[in-house]
C-alpha cells in the first residue's frame, strides 16, 4: 500500500468521525430532526464529491508516482551499466599502470645512467666556462694593449706630423732667409746695416696684444730678458709660421713693434722666438 493511499484512508476515517459527532450533537439538540438530516445528507454529498476529488487527485498522484518510479528504475540500470563500464575502465587503467611501473623501473636504471653523463657534462661545461672566461680576459687585456699602442701610434704620427710641419717650415724660412741674404747681397749689404744685430742668445715669448688693423703687435718679453729696439722675432702657431714682429719700443718686462710678412693672422698666445733650431 502507497502512503497517499495511507493518507485518504486516514483523512476518510477523520471525516466520518467528525460527521458523527455531528450528526449527534445536533440529534440531540435540534428538534426538526427531518430538516437536519436534510442538511447533513447534503453535506455529506459535499463531502463524497471532495473524497471523490480526492481519490482522482490521489490517482493522479499514484499514476505520476508510477512514473517516477519506472523512470527511476530505468536510470539506475543505465547508472550501474555505466558504473560497470568505468570499473572495466578501472581495470584496464590498473593494467596499465602496472605495465607503466614495469617500465619506469627499467628506464630508471638509464635514467640513472644518463644522470651520471649528464653531471659529467656539466662538470667540463663548467670548465669550458671557467676556460673561456679566462680567455675573454686575456682578450681583453690583449685589446687593452692594442688600444694603447694604437693611441701611442697615433701619438706619435701627430708629433711627427708636427714635425714635419716644422721642418717644412723651418726650410721655408731657410729658403727666405737664402733669398733675402741674396737680396741683400745684390744689394750691396746695405740692408743689413739698417738692422741692429740679433741677441747672441735665443729669446722666446708669447704675444699678448694684437692690433691687426695698424699690424701692431705686443709680446711678454722685454729689455729684462735681451730684447733691444730692432730686435726681430720669428711668430708661429703650432708647427706653421704666422710673421715677424720688429721691436720697436722696449720695456723691461714686455716689448711692442710692426708685424711684417704676415701669412696668417695673429693672434693673442702665439708663440715668438728669435731664433729656429733644428732639434
Amino acid at each position: 500500500m502507497s502512503t497517499l493511499t495511507k493518507i485518504f484512508i486516514v483523512v476518510f476515517v477523520v471525516l466520518s468521525i467528525f460527521a458523527s459527532l455531528v450528526f449527534i450533537q445536533y440529534a440531540a439538540s435540534t428538534a426538526n430532526y427531518r430538516a437536519w438530516g436534510t442538511g447533513l445528507q447534503q453535506q455529506l454529498g459535499l463531502t463524497q464529491n471532495q473524497l471523490r476529488a480526492i481519490q482522482s487527485q490521489l490517482d493522479r498522484q499514484q499514476a505520476l508516482y508510477q512514473d517516477l518510479q519506472d523512470r527511476r528504475t530505468q536510470e539506475q540500470s543505465a547508472l550501474q551499466t555505466r558504473v560497470d563500464e568505468l570499473q572495466t575502465a578501472l581495470n584496464e587503467t590498473k593494467a596499465q599502470t602496472a605495465a607503466l611501473q614495469v617500465e619506469k623501473t627499467t628506464q630508471g636504471a638509464t635514467l640513472a645512467g644518463l644522470q651520471a653523463t649528464h653531471d659529467k657534462n656539466v662538470e667540463m661545461l663548467q670548465l669550458t666556462q671557467q676556460q673561456l672566461t679566462q680567455a675573454r680576459q686575456d682578450l681583453q687585456g690583449i685589446n687593452t694593449q692594442l688600444t694603447q699602442q694604437e693611441q701611442m701610434l697615433a701619438d706619435t704620427r701627430l708629433e711627427l706630423e708636427q714635425a714635419s710641419r716644422l721642418l717644412r717650415l723651418r726650410q721655408e724660412q731657410l729658403t727666405a732667409a737664402s733669398e733675402r741674404v741674396r737680396e741683400l747681397e745684390a744689394r750691396g749689404g746695405t740692408a743689413a746695416s739698417d738692422r741692429p744685430a740679433q741677441p747672441a742668445s735665443r729669446i722666446e715669448g708669447t704675444l699678448t696684444a694684437v692690433d691687426p688693423n695698424n699690424n701692431l703687435a705686443q709680446i711678454n718679453v722685454g729689455s729684462a730678458d735681451g730684447v733691444t729696439k730692432g730686435t726681430r722675432f720669428i711668430l708661429y702657431r703650432g708647427g706653421e709660421f704666422v710673421g715677424h714682429l720688429d721691436v720697436q719700443e722696449v720695456h723691461a718686462t714686455q716689448a711692442a713693434g710692426i708685424l711684417t710678412e704676415v701669412v696668417k693672422t695673429p693672434m693673442a698666445g702665439d708663440k715668438a722666438t728669435t731664433r729656429l733650431t733644428l732639434q
